[in-house]
């Protein structure tokens, strides 16, 4: 039911019907209309080789690639930054995104479980699906990278995200150590002297 949709969908937008052609037939995309953006990505990307044309040096993001600081910017960091160094962030992202489920499988309640779940999917599903637009294996869409791409409001929902997901992290460690990490509201009112010989004591 959801492909069939979908079919509806594209032909019944005449824009979402070219980009699906193009993805489609490659060969026959126009390279002045609906498939010069991927083309120009796909040139960036291969332009970068090992090693990058250097920081801030990418010939593409000058009137070439459309949404060079937004949609674009993976291909744009990829000839900047070259094969090597643009995987070592696929790599980074791969680690969110572990990290992110561990956090969810560990949380101490359901309700932290399902928060953190659809935080780290929303970012891992966004992060893929942008890379893989700008490689032409999905067809073009307008989602942007996570934490790279402009845009304030993205990233302030981003830090937002990340925030409570963190937070969750957080009361999951100190459930897990039986509230040994809080301390301090045990003796709110002692000096800080007093305070740390407690603690000392405490752990020892």
């Amino acid at each position: 039911m959801g492909a069939f949709g979908m079919m509806v969908v594209i032909q019944n937008k005449l824009y979402i019907f070219k980009r699906f052609i193009a993805f489609i037939n490659p060969d026959k995309i126009d390279p002045l209309g609906t498939g010069f953006h991927i083309r120009q990505a796909l040139i960036a990307i291969g332009s970068g080789g090992w090693w990058g044309e250097g920081f801030g040096n990418s010939r593409q993001k000058f009137g070439y690639l459309p949404e060079a600081q937004g949609d674009s910017i993976f291909p744009v960091m990829a000839e900047e930054l070259g094969f090597i160094r643009s995987f070592l962030i696929v790599i980074a992202f791969l680690v969110l995104t572990w990290r992110g489920f561990q956090i969810a499988q560990r949380a101490p309640d359901k309700y932290g479980k399902l928060v953190a779940t659809g935080i780290v999917t929303w970012i891992g599903f966004q992060t893929f699906i942008n890379m893989a637009v700008n490689l032409s294996l999905f067809p073009t869409t307008g989602l942007t990278l996570p934490f790279i791409s402009s845009g304030g409001s993205s990233l302030l929902s981003l830090i937002i995200a990340i925030a409570i997901l963190l937070n969750i992290s957080r009361y999951t460690y100190e459930s897990s150590s039986g509230g040994r990490r809080n301390w301090r509201t045990y003796y709110p009112r002692l000096g800080r002297s007093q305070r740390t010989t407690r603690r000392i004591g405490y752990r020892y």
